[in-house]
């Protein structure tokens, strides 16, 4: 089953690991991306308004690094899912990295 649903959404070719339990996330982790590009392209516009000078400009410049740290994230929670045996490896490799350089300390 789980080689129907990644055939299905990634082609027969694909080398990602997508588990059949996490492939109704993925439309979620989109919406997560998509809510970020949104507000960007909503706040661009604001930009134009010669009312949004002075602090007013800083705060929406503030928040437009907040979208944009949204989609990055986003896009983070998709390639989890889309790769979870590769994420939970380099995730161990971290923890082994860590504990190595802390032995050393």
């Amino acid at each position: 089953m789980n080689h129907l649903v990644q055939d299905t959404l990634f082609g027969p070719d694909s080398d990602e690991d997508l588990e059949f339990s996490y492939a109704d996330l993925l439309p979620a982790a989109s919406k997560i991306m998509d809510m970020g590009a949104n507000y960007l392209a909503k706040s661009g516009k604001k930009f134009d308004d010669d009312s949004m000078i002075g602090w007013r400009g800083e705060v929406l410049a503030d928040t437009n690094t907040l979208a944009q740290q949204v989609i990055k994230l986003g896009a983070q929670i998709n390639r989890i899912l889309r790769n979870p045996r590769e994420h939970m490896a380099r995730k161990a490799q971290a923890q082994r990295d860590a504990s190595a350089l802390e032995a050393t300390q």
